[in-house]
């Protein structure tokens, strides 16, 4: 893992956002956090600063899934790492996340003070 300076979530659920920016402030309030519920502007986000930045990602958005994301950075080599957040209990989900190599963790939804803290330790 890099070392993250950043953190920027990518969810389609704005109360998503909210509380996971919410809780993560709780645990490291230093890291800047980014979020957005529009896939295509966090795409847009991370091509303009792609280094040191850990993508929390979501797989089930519509208009642009998280697998369209992780497709798209891939083609256009942008090599944030990412770890997914998501909702998905189907290992099918995992073992594809996990075929990325920018790809570093499979998260569940909602996040909690202790897997935010166990991000910044592996960070």
């Amino acid at each position: 893992m890099v070392k993250v300076e950043e953190l920027v979530l990518i969810d389609d659920e704005l109360l998503a956002n909210k509380i996971h920016s919410r809780l993560i402030g709780s645990v490291n309030h230093k890291i800047p956090l980014t979020s957005f519920t529009d896939p295509l502007k966090g795409i847009e986000y991370l091509k303009r600063n792609p280094s040191g930045i850990l993508l929390l990602l979501d797989i089930n958005m519509p208009v642009m899934s998280g697998w369209d994301c992780l497709d798209f950075m891939k083609k256009n080599n942008i090599n944030t790492q990412v770890v997914i957040l998501s909702s998905s209990i189907n290992p099918i989900d995992r073992q594809r996340a996990l075929e990325y190599s920018n790809v570093t963790g499979f998260l569940n939804k909602p996040l909690t003070k202790e897997t935010i803290s166990q991000l910044f330790q592996n960070g």
